[in-house]
């Protein structure tokens, strides 16, 4: 009979126990994904964090399924499964490696990382290091990093689309960017001189006596409690010249208090009548419709409400009111963008086929007005004849489909007994509704009531 004494054996095993439940309760403890892998490059323990960051059961469903959790190749085209034992042989050597990777949940979703490996010496039994991985997720920051860029291109484009000078500061009064409106107007060499030198363009008082240097302190200081603050104040440029000017003050809002900006507009008063032109232009754009370049519907309205400011009488103008038949089966069956193909191409022909001088507006989706100053009745019906009959030999192309629509339009001529626009547009709206009823692809004018 041999008897073995287990005892160190058992007092060991307690041991290693112990030390592996200390070791892991420290790997819980990171807050990041932390795993460990041997000298054979086996990942032999993780954390907590591990499974939840990649949206996993349990912590053996990360260690089994590891090597499913990244793409087959990284973003720099390298294997995942052969780049990933280079930085741990690399960590092994050198004590700590930083990279990017890119991980890949089951479900196909991207998540872009930065790996921290760093070697940890005496871990194994026999005394030899191991590797811990930490991952941080990039992807919150990334996100982040994206909406900060998209913010600084809008701020960017702001800035230098503005016809008024414009210079950007912090909260502590630094001046940070400005346009090349600003350049000109103080008739500065260039931005950096502006931003660096800016108290130079200011005379040492303003018009009202105070300090110019004091009162852009104390402007920039009320604007802390309001969005908005506008006042007088007078530039002076190299040359000597005074500029008056309106400031109008801007805070924007980004984020935490020491984040926001202050957007210092100046109208050079000098050039109002320049400045009015433009605002008169962006009006204007802003009376035509984007997709067709027809009038938007409330430009079109105020000129047909100048019809009846003017007292025009019976049949002075015509009023028309076309739609696409069967537009819905088109934004159906090609989608949304080749519906707008389909306008933009139909009303650019209608207003080929319109006598010059005739004033088109987008009523709304895809119905269209049209105000026609040729009131003989023979003559109208031949331009609503050739509308009907051109449009259906358009054929539209949209990603290899091609087919076809046409129009139904109702027209009517003015009469006394309208009184304002709705008046005639309501019976243009009725006679449409007689020639779709009548079949479509045809139109119907009415020059009287009945």
């Amino acid at each position: 009979s041999y008897t073995r004494d287990l005892r160190g054996e058992i007092e060991l095993e307690e041991k290693r126990s112990k030390f592996r439940m200390r070791l892991k309760a420290l790997l819980d403890a990171t807050p990041l994904c932390l795993n460990l892998w041997d000298k054979e490059f086996h990942n032999i323990m993780c954390n907590r964090e591990a499974p939840k960051l990649f949206g996993l059961d349990s912590e053996q469903e990360y260690l089994d399924h590891f090597n499913q959790l990244s793409p087959e190749r990284q973003p720099d085209g390298s294997l995942s499964s052969e780049k990933a034992k280079e930085r741990i042989r690399e960590a092994m050597q050198v004590g700590r490696v930083q990279f990017h990777w890119l991980h890949q949940k089951t479900d196909g979703e991207l998540i872009p990382a930065e790996i921290t490996l760093v070697r940890i010496d005496g871990l194994e039994e026999d005394g030899s290091a191991m590797v811990a991985g930490y991952t941080r997720d990039l992807r919150d920051q990334l996100r982040a990093e994206k909406a900060e860029r998209l913010m600084a291109r809008r701020v960017r484009a702001m800035v230098d689309s503005s016809p008024l000078a414009c210079v950007l500061w912090n909260m502590r009064q630094e001046a940070l960017d400005c346009n090349q409106v600003a350049v000109e107007m103080l008739g500065a060499t260039d931005k950096e001189e502006v931003l660096h030198d800016f108290d130079s363009f200011m005379p040492l008082y303003q018009p009202d006596g105070s300090v110019s240097v004091e009162k852009r302190k104390r402007t920039m200081r009320e604007i802390q409690n309001n969005r908005r603050y506008v006042f007088e104040w007078v530039y002076v440029n190299r040359k000597g010249e005074s500029i008056p000017c309106e400031v109008t003050l801007v805070k924007a809002v980004i984020g935490n208090n020491d984040e926001d900006i202050i957007i210092a507009y100046s109208r050079d008063l000098r050039e109002l009548k320049r400045t009015m032109e433009i605002i008169e232009r962006l009006k204007k754009q802003a009376c035509y419709d984007a997709l067709t370049g027809c009038l938007t519907r409330e430009y079109f309205i105020e000129i047909l409400s100048g019809q009846f400011q003017e007292g025009t009488g019976e049949d002075s103008v015509v009023l028309g009111l076309l739609d696409l038949d069967g537009f819905k089966n088109v934004n159906d069956t090609y989608g949304h963008e080749a519906g707008d193909m389909t306008l933009k191409c139909v009303m650019k022909r209608v207003r080929e086929l319109l006598p010059a001088g005739t004033v088109v507006g987008r009523f709304g989706g895809d119905e269209f007005l049209f105000l026609l100053y040729e009131t003989e009745h023979g003559l109208v019906s031949q331009i609503l004849n050739r509308l009907v009959e051109q449009i259906p030999h358009m054929q539209m192309e949209y990603q290899g489909n091609i087919f076809t629509t046409s129009i139904s339009i109702g027209a009517v001529f003015q009469t006394t007994e309208d009184t304002c626009p709705d008046d005639l547009i309501r019976r243009a709206d009725d006679a449409l509704y007689q020639a779709k009823r009548n079949g479509r692809n045809r139109s119907v004018l009415i020059r009287v009531n009945n």
